[in-house]
């Protein structure tokens, strides 16, 4: 179940955040934001399926479109979601029952639309009041500077910087490592050892510099696949440069 929904400069949403209950209603005047709110979801879902430019150009020409009266170069997106019963299970990590992911979208330096972070936390239950069964629009709220957070006793995943350092981190185990390829423009999921494309695209430029850092660390890989999968600390491996 989502529990929460944070947007920043998307549309014609300045600034909201809400925490949802099972059952919700959206109540206001047409074009104050409903679809909007709504289209956060659908946004990231899309991201996730379809990629970046897709996710944008479904919605609009130009990023510029997407902004918050087309003002700023970036908006940024959350969403908090309950972690069922059956996998806090399945993985034996019980002090975590909730996810909040965190994305920014924007221009990066050569004007191309590009994820400027990215961020997947680990986190407890929140003990916050659930949000009112009725939201009301238009929403007023006065915006933060970000909406990246860091909660106590919240565990980082995965972290993407605008400077283009990926990092990964197990979610119970101590292993982690760090890739540097750029800012997201593209993206792939690639397999090991050989480096085939599974999903997605990479430019071959960068395609040529993963597949080098997967041939030098093969052997390591490989091991840290199986002390992974068997829930054992794995070994930390040089990133890739």
């Amino acid at each position: 179940m989502i529990n929460l929904i944070e947007a920043k400069s998307y549309r014609c949403l300045k600034y909201i955040k809400h925490n949802l209950q099972p059952f919700q209603i959206l109540v206001g005047p047409n074009a104050s934001g409903k679809s909007t709110f709504l289209d956060i979801i659908a946004f990231i879902s899309d991201l996730v399926t379809e990629g970046l430019n897709r996710a944008v150009t479904m919605r609009a020409p130009l990023l510029e479109d997407l902004l918050w009266k087309r003002e700023g170069d970036r908006f940024e997106l959350a969403i908090e979601v309950e972690i069922p019963q059956s996998l806090i299970e399945k993985t034996g990590n019980g002090k975590y029952s909730a996810c909040r992911y965190e994305i920014t979208i924007g221009t990066g330096s050569d004007k191309e639309i590009a994820i400027l972070a990215e961020t997947l936390w680990l986190k407890g239950k929140d003990e916050a009041t659930p949000g009112p069964f009725s939201l009301e629009f238009p929403f007023e709220r006065e915006s933060p500077q970000t909406l990246a957070k860091k909660g106590k006793d919240w565990r980082k995943i995965i972290n993407k910087t605008k400077e283009g350092n990926d990092y990964f981190r197990s979610e119970k185990t101590e292993w982690n490592n760090i890739f540097k390829i750029g800012p997201l423009k593209q993206e792939a999921i690639v397999s090991i050892p050989d480096g085939e494309v599974l999903e997605g695209k990479i430019k071959p430029s960068k395609m040529k510099l993963v597949q080098a850092w997967l041939e030098i660390h093969k052997e390591e890989l490989m091991a840290d696949w199986e002390l992974a999968s068997r829930g054992e600390n794995v070994f930390k491996i040089d990133p890739l440069k």
